[in-house]
């Protein structure tokens, strides 16, 4: 019997569902198990993971190696993240102004280049918008004010 060598491929974990991470290599997408030594060493794969896998067929696989993160958020699950847009509607629901802002100070902490997109341009009858860029590009912040309803701020 003639046995084939299978070497290790190098992805990135692109969905987690229920103990199954996709991983996207340069041979395709896998579906993969995390291996035992990482539930005993109490490391969960996440979104953004690079990762080596072994290949077990065409389309499935085994995580074997948790490559270095850049950074991680606990919440969602993502890792090596290199930008964040935030998007907020200017109203319909208010924003809620503290939450972005502990989400830019997060996002800060981690070296994690931010936007901040402010929808619904089109319920703003008070220039909140205005205030609203006024405020956050004076931090630092790029900001862009966009309608998906009517298209406004989209380029095509």
């Amino acid at each position: 019997m003639i046995r084939l060598k299978i070497e290790n491929l190098t992805g990135i974990i692109t969905k987690g569902i229920g103990g199954f991470y996709y991983v996207k290599t340069a041979e395709g997408l896998f579906e993969c198990k995390a291996r035992g030594k990482f539930r005993n060493q109490r490391i969960l794969p996440c979104v953004g993971d690079k990762v080596e896998i072994l290949p077990q067929n065409e389309d499935e696989g085994s995580i074997v190696t948790i490559l270095p993160r850049t950074n991680q958020l606990i919440r969602p699950p993502v890792a090596n993240i290199e930008r964040l847009v935030m998007v907020m509607a200017v109203s319909s629901p208010e924003p809620d102004l503290m939450m972005l802002d502990k989400l830019l100070v997060t996002a800060e902490s981690k070296g994690i280049e931010t936007a901040i997109c402010i929808n619904k341009t089109d319920l703003d009858t008070d220039g909140k918008c205005s205030h609203f860029r006024e405020v956050y590009e004076k931090a630092g912040y790029p900001v862009m004010e966009v309608s998906a309803k009517t298209a406004d701020g989209i380029k095509p």
